[in-house]
């Protein structure tokens, strides 16, 4: 499962600062190429830090989440800018009525399905694999973003 995503922005190194965000809903079709839109136009053309532009890129993973990467080698994403990005989703989110910032919420997948669950269930899902979200690094995500629930920190809380 976790080969999926060892390729996800091949051009930023492992060391990249990456940040999640999680849909309260799996999103449509049209909800998703909009979203993607924003991500590509926000990362590429107006993501900032003290006036230079960061090294960034963002994509929508499986209609859920949403992963912002920094390449801080080339520019530190600032207070500021780490605003502006969460600005930006939170905009995202009020224009497709979606909650991207209910952190008591966490995506699992198994063999068939993805969703969404409360953190106060994980333990009924002790077969399935969470996507951590406590993953800091690009790196981390791609090789180790998928983790078995009945191991994870999350799941005796």
């Amino acid at each position: 499962m976790q080969q999926i995503y060892k390729q996800l922005f091949p051009e930023l190194p492992d060391d990249s600062k990456i940040w999640i965000y999680s849909s309260d809903r799996i999103l449509s079709e049209q909800e998703s190429n909009y979203v993607m839109n924003n991500l590509q136009l926000f990362t590429q053309k107006k993501w900032n830090s003290h006036g230079s532009k960061v090294q960034a890129k963002g994509a929508l993973i499986n209609g859920l989440m949403i992963v912002l990467a920094v390449n801080e080698n080339i520019n530190i994403a600032s207070g500021c800018s780490i605003d502006s990005s969460v600005h930006m989703i939170k905009n995202m989110g009020k224009e497709i009525e979606v909650d991207f910032f209910n952190r008591f919420y966490v995506c699992i997948q198994s063999e068939t399905e993805i969703k969404r669950v409360h953190m106060n269930t994980l333990s009924d899902y002790k077969d399935y694999f969470i996507f951590d979200p406590l993953v800091q690094s690009l790196g981390d995500l791609r090789s180790n973003w998928l983790k078995p629930v009945s191991s994870h920190p999350l799941c005796s809380i």
